[in-house]
């Protein structure tokens, strides 16, 4: 019985977290005349694209991002064309990506404002506010991966049904 109440408690939790979560579409091609700022929500993904012969880092501190420092960058991409570099966003803060080839001469990188529910904006003194389309919105009932996406008030219905199933099956 406890491991299915276990087993009940994460599943709803990851059902739930995946309510408003979003694909944003970033072209890395249009940074390389400066620098970008996206918001972003936890549990969005980022999904960089370009054609040029970019790299792409990511950096591990505000002043790295500000001075164009790659030592200690995560390399994410080789420098070549790239058709989509997924980079998952579970917890709020800010995360910081760049070219090394071009960013201290072009400001060719991108911040990412990581907002917890109802934050907005993401302050950009440095570069331009984009608002980049999301490739996949989901909202409550949709589908996802052949799982449905439960609003809050219908999560407890559907999760006692749920618990009911996984007690049963866990006693037999």
């Amino acid at each position: 019985m406890r491991s299915a109440a276990r087993y009940f408690g994460v599943l709803l939790v990851a059902t739930l977290h995946s309510a408003s979560s979003a694909t944003i579409g970033i072209d890395y091609d249009r940074p390389r005349s400066g620098p970008l700022c996206v918001a972003a929500a936890v549990g969005d993904v980022l999904k960089f694209s370009w054609k040029e012969l970019h790299n792409l880092n990511e950096l591990t501190d505000r002043n790295s991002y500000d001075q164009c420092v790659f030592s200690g960058a995560q390399k994410l991409a080789d420098a070549k064309p790239n058709a989509g570099v997924i980079v998952e966003l579970p917890t709020a803060g800010t995360r910081y990506f760049a070219c090394s080839k071009i960013c201290a001469s072009n400001g060719h990188k991108v911040k990412v404002c990581v907002l917890e529910n109802g934050g907005s904006g993401c302050d950009c003194p440095e570069g331009t506010q984009v608002q980049p389309p999301t490739q996949k919105q989901v909202n409550n009932g949709d589908v996802v991966s052949g799982a449905l996406v439960l609003s809050s008030s219908s999560a407890v219905y559907a999760g006692s049904i749920l618990f009911s199933f996984v007690v049963s099956r866990a006693l037999m």
